[in-house]
């Protein structure tokens, strides 16, 4: 079945007393729209003094859209993303099997975690899809910096730039030779802005 890319939720947790959610960990597809602006950004402005600027769209691409777009970046994505299914679908399998052969837990406690682990298997898969797309668009913005010519990225205070920036921070990092790289927030006539430094 060829995956999509389409919002989940957050991280769901599983458990024989039923299934409970960590709102502090979001499904990375809500950055998806982010990168690929982010990436489109490199082909269609001009650096100014080395410093790449740019807002946010007033609508988002759907998910449809989103991997139109990526699969222009790497035509491998869609074997990235089945990738990403299976090993989740082989993960959940192992833990499914783990509470099988557990012989501390009565039959009922196993019979519900069994029920959520099976109830939650799309949901989680889904999320891992786009946990894949999202660190195979930051590795290939990463790159595009690497290669490029920009110094400051200029981004408007929001959430999802933020999240990007750590994780580009972190990727740039990994680079050979690693590419240091920080933030700052910065107050200006158009508000507050988050201002990514990398320092070659």
């Amino acid at each position: 079945m060829k995956q999509r890319l389409h919002y989940a939720g957050p991280k769901p947790i599983c458990s024989k007393y039923g299934v409970l959610f960590d709102y502090a960990k979001e499904d990375r597809y809500i950055y998806l729209d982010t990168l690929i602006q982010l990436l489109e950004a490199f082909d269609t402005r001009t650096l100014q003094e080395g410093t790449l600027r740019f807002g946010i769209k007033k609508e988002a691409f759907d998910g449809d859209v989103i991997l139109e777009k990526t699969e222009k970046y790497d035509p491998e994505i869609g074997r990235k993303m089945e990738k990403a299914a299976s090993e989740t679908h082989d993960f959940l399998r192992e833990t499914a099997k783990r509470v099988e052969e557990n012989e501390l837990m009565a039959p009922l406690e196993k019979e519900v975690w069994l029920k959520n682990i099976a109830l939650m298997e799309d949901y989680v898969v889904q999320r891992a899809v786009n946990k894949a797309v999202y660190y195979v668009l930051i590795d290939l913005l990463a790159q595009k910096l690497k290669e490029g010519n920009v110094r400051y990225i200029v981004f408007p205070m929001h959430r999802n730039f933020h999240h990007v920036a750590k994780s580009l921070s972190n990727a740039l990092a990994k680079q050979k030779p690693p590419i240091p790289s920080y933030a700052q927030i910065l107050e200006t006539k158009e508000g507050l802005t988050l201002k990514f430094n990398l320092t070659p």
